[in-house]
């Protein structure tokens, strides 16, 4: 906590606490009164003690859950997703009109999917799905500023759209410039104010753990709507099946098929180097997660050694010699 020590300066603080016993955690909440004052931030004199925390959370979960008034495959989804049951909900109407348009086989028409998902979701529960910050500065601030309008603002959904092809397709992050915040995709200047820090903010927090999460919720439902047998995507074959599972960490990493997410995760963790091998030495489409991360490292290690068999042009060579120049 002493990472953030000047921002507790001065504010009233108050502590909650529990255990699985009944006195609720209040020796612990003693410590804390201690430590709460040398931070500068003194708790108030009342504690919120919480006994036997598991029969309270188990109650009030299952009033929760009965009043939501979802399928149990639905509460599922949320549980395994870690995101909140009305936001899945509300994914689920929005996936099924989404999904009305063809069947995803890919990662890139999964990436459209969730685009069309969330262009469907009520904006309250998008506001919520997405971290507020790294988007109030771009042109898709409305996304986690609803007015009051009962759908969400196209020219934000737009200008996600163009954003997060770019990310994923590897274009360099200056190029985001021109659909994220409406300036010159050129300018790489890094000071404050500047297009290079919010679009690292976008990509690393937006994107990061904001999309992911989402893509993430949508894998839950797919799956547990298939244990159920409730066919939520018709006819997706196991290619289909592959692209979504990967569909999270190609989000958040800006991957955008098979064989950049594998570079990316066993190779060399640069998303356009990822993206440069992968067109350069594009993985076997056979190969299990287990045998391609093996192939990865391999290749790898033939190409940083230079035993590698294969013809490249003069500017793969040098982007080659670039890669063994750089410290590993």
């Amino acid at each position: 906590m002493d990472h953030f020590l000047e921002e507790y300066f001065y504010r009233p603080s108050a502590i909650a606490c529990y255990s699985a016993g009944i006195f609720g955690g209040v020796r612990a909440a003693m410590q804390w009164r201690t430590i709460l004052c040398e931070l500068g931030t003194p708790s108030i004199p009342s504690l919120l003690p919480i006994g036997k925390v598991s029969e309270t959370l188990d109650e009030a979960g299952r009033h929760f859950v009965e009043s939501a008034d979802e399928p149990d495959w639905i509460v599922e989804a949320s549980h395994l997703s870690g995101v909140p049951l009305p936001a899945v909900g509300a994914l689920h109407v929005a996936v099924e009109s989404a999904l009305s348009q063809g069947t995803p086989d890919s990662i890139e028409t999964w990436r459209e999917i969730l685009i069309r998902t969330l262009a469907e979701v009520p904006p309250p529960i998008l506001a919520g799905l997405l971290p507020p910050q790294p988007f109030r500065s771009t042109e898709m601030h409305e996304l986690v500023e609803p007015g009051e309008e009962p759908s969400v603002s196209p020219p934000a959904i737009e200008a996600l759209d163009e954003t997060l092809a770019l990310w994923m397709n590897g274009s360099p992050l200056t190029e985001l410039s021109g659909p994220a915040l409406g300036k010159d995709p050129g300018d790489s200047r890094r000071g404050s104010g500047n297009p290079l820090p919010k679009l690292i903010t976008l990509t690393e927090h937006g994107f990061g753990f904001g999309l992911s999460r989402v893509a993430g919720a949508l894998g839950a439902l797919v799956d547990v709507a298939g244990a159920e047998d409730v066919e939520l995507v018709p006819g997706m074959e196991d290619e289909g099946r592959k692209a979504l599972d990967l569909l999270p960490i190609a989000v958040r990493f800006g991957c955008t098929d098979r064989g950049t997410v594998a570079w990316f995760r066993w190779g060399f963790r640069r998303r356009r180097v990822a993206h440069r091998l992968a067109d350069l030495l594009p993985p076997p489409e056979d190969l299990d997660d287990n045998d391609l991360g093996s192939w990865i490292a391999e290749q790898r290690r033939a190409l940083l050694s230079g035993e590698l068999d294969e013809t490249f042009d003069e500017d793969q060579e040098t982007f080659i010699e670039t890669l063994r120049a750089a410290p590993s």
